[in-house]
Formats: C-alpha cells, structure tokens, sequence
C-alpha cells in the first residue's frame, strides 16, 4: 500500500501520456516567408503535426539563420527553428498569444532530434524526438511541476530514471510504459534514503519509521509523544503557470536535487544573469523601470494533507535564509544611428547593480546583413580589429569611435558634411555601391550596407573585456561580445521605405496573491503568511507574489507549525528574481542636434 509520505496519484504522469504519444496529422497554414535563395518574400503553404491539433490554433514558424525557409518541397518543416501555436483573438505582439511553442530540430514536418516542447500551462518535455514523440535521453514536466528523467521510448519512460516530485522527494530506479516500475531508491526532501520497489506507480514497500527524537526528516520536526500533524503534511513550492503567463515576462521552476528553482522563463533573461548576453535586448527598450517592477513570480505554497484529514495550521511562514544581491554588470548597447547621417558614436548603459572595472574595448567593422545577432563574435568577413579607449563606468559611457575609424583610413572630416543622392527607390543598391567608391570610407567601404536603407550604415562588433564585484567582494573577469549600427552618411532619394511597429508590456493581476517585498541585501529573516478563516483544513493553496527591488537570490523555505507543536518544512527553494536598473545616465554624443528627418533615417 502506498505510503501517505509518498502520494502518487495519476497527476504525476499525465505529461508522458499527452498527445504527442499519439500520431498525428499534419496541420497546414499558409505563412509569409523570407527566401534567401529567390532573394524575396515569398507566400508557401507550411506543414507541421500539432501535439494539439484538436484545439484548430494558427502557428507561425521562425527558422534560425542560415535554414532558409526550413522547408521541403512538399512545405513541410525541415531543419531547426521555433514554432508558436498561437490563440485567436490577441495580437501577435501580446506575450499571453502563446499556446505552446516547439524549439529545435524537425523533419518532414514532425519533431525529431533535439528539441524543447513548451505549453502555457508549465508542462514541458525536452530531449531527443523521434517522429513527433520524446525517444531517446529526454525530461519531462507536468503541469503539476513533477519532473521526470529517463530514456524515453515512443514518449514514454522505460529503464532506469529519476523522478522528482514537486513537495521534494526523489525515486530513482526503473520506469515501464511511463510509470515508476521495480527497484530503486528514494530521498526524502530532508536526505534520508531508503530502498523501495514500485509497481505501476504505487509504492510497494513501506518507508523505514523514525524515532520521535529525530531532529528533522522530509521538511518534518515532529511532536514530541506520538504521531504529530506534521507527519499527515506535505508543502509544496511551485510557479503558478497560468497566470505568470499571462505577464510580459514570466517565470518558471524545476526541481533540482532536493531544492526548487524559480527563475525567469525566457532564454534571454537567464544569459543575463548567467553573463552569457551582452545585455538587455535592445528590441525592449520600451519596458522600463515600471514594467520590470510590475512583473512578479507568482508561487504557489501548497499544504495538503496526505491522508485526507484535517491538520490545524497554528502559524504560517516563509523561513529566509538569504537574500543576496546579484552585482554583475548588464551592459546594454545603445545605437546613435538615425536622427544625424554621420554618426561616429555609441553609448553603453549598465543596467546591472554592480560597476564595469578595467574595461578593455576593441571593435571592428562588417557588414550588418552579414552579421549574426545571436554571435557576433563569429562573424567572418570585416575590418581588422581596432582598440577603443574607455575607462571605468558604473552608469555608463558614451563611446566616441572617431579615432578607430580614421585609423582604418575613413575620412571622418570630410563625412561630416558629405551628401550621396539617388535618382529613384529601386536604384539604392547602385547608388550605395557608388558611394563606397567614393574614397571616403577607408577600409569598412566594402562593409556599408546593401542599400536596404537611406542611411549609409555599417555594423560594429565590440569585445569588452573588464571586471567586476560580487556581493563577497570577489572579483570576477567578464567579456562580452555585441553588435551594433553605426550611420556614416545618408542617400538622398523620395520614398519611404520601412514601416515601422509597436508592442507593448503587459503585466497580470493576481488578487488572491499576498504581495511580498523581498529586501535585495539580508539574512535569516522571517515572511509572515497570515491565514484567513478556518486553520483546520485539508489542503491550503497559498499564493505569494515574490518581487525585490533589485536583483537578487533569495533562499527560503514555507514553514507550517501545526497546533500539536509539530513543524513541517517545504524543500528548500531558490528563487533568482531579475530587476535590472534604469540609471539616469544620458548620452551627450547621442543627443546632438538632428540634419535628418525620422523619415529619412527609415529607423524604427
């Protein structure tokens, strides 16, 4: 019979039963796409098998650079990209028009090789795909939060794996047809291992009791003089997905060990943490101080009784261990490109906590359709590199890029007040090749752009290299790699040619949610969760809104001390909570008076 301390309920596995593990039919939508090859826009009928294609949703397919189209000659999807199914109604810019998303390889229109599948609800698998199903090495996450880890076979787990349930216990041992089945091992939250047999998810072999001394066993610190309330308990610690959706910028969590992650959902937001980015996506420059302060992981604190009968909750709180601020430099790159033909200028704004040490800049110069936004730094074809003074900053710093360029022969002089004109719009390629001949551009003439604007730009990839501080005083080395414009002239010609976007954040209400202020800087404090209405219950799903200031690690545990004096503890959780900040620095170089209309610089 299996153990009130374990409860496994068909919850834990309703993941590796979801609709990839059936066949599926190909979906079909007609997609407007770019093709390298034709060098156009083109309109194709697009195929792909939608693990849920019953609910009829659009999807839009986004291939990676260098994957052309990413089709066959049948339409179906062929090669490496992100596909989002997206629900009626919501603009494409809205981050709540998101269903579910596919990452990374396909073939003949269905998953197969390594990839990531997403819904909004928090369910998640990942690994390698075989024909539309998980198959091979993979991991799953139901919309629960339980994390299963295994070989999988036909998008079930089969043979040795581990499982990790949400309230912090682990199974490690053999899987059949999706299901924990045979021998294994499992760890308590609070480490104590024991040897266990399964059977089709049911536990087979009772769990070793404990004496009433023992200090602290699964999160549990009993009563002295028999059974406690505490041992009838478990807490669980885990976002609430629905709703964190529904913000501009979400956040997730897993189970890592005996400890729960709660961390941003999106890729980018983790390289910034992790220093991986060279700072904060400039295409968000909208999202100010406001919107990051308007975002919140919204975690759910779950007490359920594992039998069914009422506990009598006497105090609820969250134990902090520690709150420790995150000091590593976001180094955002600004463009000055636009409002001024000749440019030679851009500015780096810190929106990290900490300050840029000993920087070292060099940059060099290619052309900006030749340039990879995700890695600049591999970009083959461009200029030698030229080193840049810049001194320390903690704000940030205007970088005047003069001196490089007339040192790869540009004459920035005669640039200043140069004029190129063109007779018509469909002659710009000609005509920006006919200014590269002109003598002035040095070494970066054969890196303009190819005649896609009015201004003639060229791109700049910088390596900075410097130091910085953690909390301890630490020193860390950190380089990064960035790209950016840089505008040395403009053609003259009538038209218009770009039009230009606009989005918006979007933040979420959650009110039955008790918000929390959590300080940036400070240890072993104590959050009260104040319960309203009746203590004695049989499960209490408590909400907490988690914010800070700043950025900052914040460790901590739910604690419940029930009316028999017992305590139950929940895992051990970790939440990494991003809130970059917004200095007041204005760039002197960007802000010079505009020659240029907004038209004719064709910027958005």
């Amino acid at each position: 019979m299996l153990s009130s301390r374990f409860p496994i309920s068909a919850f834990a596995f309703c993941l590796l039963l979801s609709p990839t593990a059936q066949a599926q039919d190909l979906s079909t939508r007609v997609l407007v796409l770019f093709d390298p090859v034709a060098g156009a826009v083109v309109r194709r009928a697009v195929q792909i098998a939608d693990p849920e294609a019953d609910l009829g949703l659009d999807f839009v397919w986004y291939p990676d650079e260098g994957e052309g189209t990413g089709l066959d000659a049948e339409g179906r999807i062929n090669g490496h990209g992100r596909v989002v199914w997206r629900l009626e109604g919501l603009s494409a810019h809205d981050p709540r028009a998101w269903h579910h998303i596919y990452e990374g390889e396909l073939r003949a229109g269905q998953f197969h090789g390594a990839g990531t599948l997403r819904w909004r609800d928090g369910r998640e698998m990942s690994g390698q795909f075989a024909h539309g199903k998980l198959h091979g090495a993979g991991k799953s996450r139901d919309l629960h939060g339980n994390v299963t880890e295994a070989r999988f076979a036909n998008g079930l787990a089969e043979g040795p794996g581990v499982f990790r349930a949400r309230d912090g216990w682990i199974w490690r041992g053999e899987f059949l047809a999706g299901r924990m089945h045979g021998r294994g091992e499992i760890t308590e939250a609070g480490g104590q291992t024991f040897a266990a047999a399964m059977r089709d998810g049911v536990l087979q072999t009772p769990p070793p009791e404990y004496s009433e001394g023992h200090p602290l066993i699964g999160g549990l610190r009993p009563a002295q003089g028999g059974p406690s309330m505490a041992d009838r308990a478990r807490i669980s610690v885990y976002v609430d997905q629905r709703l964190s959706s529904e913000q501009w910028e979400p956040y997730t969590d897993r189970v890592d060990g005996d400890e729960v992650l709660i961390y941003p959902q999106n890729d980018w937001i983790i390289d910034i943490w992790n220093g991986a980015s060279r700072g904060l996506d400039p295409t968000l420059n909208l999202h100010m101080a406001e919107d990051w302060n308007a975002t919140r992981a919204l975690t759910i604190i779950d007490l359920a009784s594992t039998d069914g009968k009422r506990v009598e909750i006497a105090d609820f709180k969250l134990k902090v261990e520690a709150s420790l601020p995150h000091l590593r430099p976001y180094v955002n790159i600004h463009s000055h490109v636009g409002c001024r033909a000749f440019q030679p200028s851009f500015h780096m704004v810190n929106n990290g906590w900490g300050a840029v040490e000993n920087p070292r800049l060099r940059v060099r110069f290619a052309a900006p359709e030749d340039i990879s936004f995700k890695a600049p730094q591999e970009t083959k074809a461009s200029t030698a590199w030229v080193d840049v003074p810049l001194t320390g900053f903690d704000e940030g710093r205007d970088i005047d890029i003069r001196g490089a360029l007339q040192g790869l022969g540009v004459n920035t002089q005669a640039l200043e007040t140069a004029r190129f004109s063109c007779p018509s719009l469909d002659r710009m390629h000609q005509c920006t090749a006919d200014a590269a001949r002109s003598g002035l551009f040095g070494q970066v003439a054969g890196f303009l752009e190819a005649g896609y604007s009015k201004l003639l730009r060229t791109g700049l990839i910088g390596e900075m290299t410097y130091d910085w501080r953690d909390a301890s005083g630490k020193i860390k080395p950190e380089t990064i790699n960035f790209q950016t414009g840089v505008s040395l002239g403009l053609i003259e010609v009538q038209g218009t040619l770009a039009e230009c976007g606009d989005g918006g954040p979007w933040a979420t209400e959650a009110r039955r949610f008790l918000d929390v202020k959590l300080p940036h800087d400070a240890r072993n404090y104590d959050v009260d969760l104040p319960i309203r209405g009746n203590r004695r219950v049989t499960s209490l799903d408590y909400g907490v809104k988690f914010w800070s200031e700043r950025s900052a690690l914040h460790v901590f545990q739910a604690e419940a001390r029930f009316a028999d004096g017992s305590t139950r503890l929940s895992p051990r959780t970790l939440l990494y909570f991003l809130n970059p900040r917004f200095p007041d620095f204005t760039s002197r170089l960007g802000t010079q008076a505009c020659n240029i209309s907004l038209e004719d610089s064709s910027m958005c």
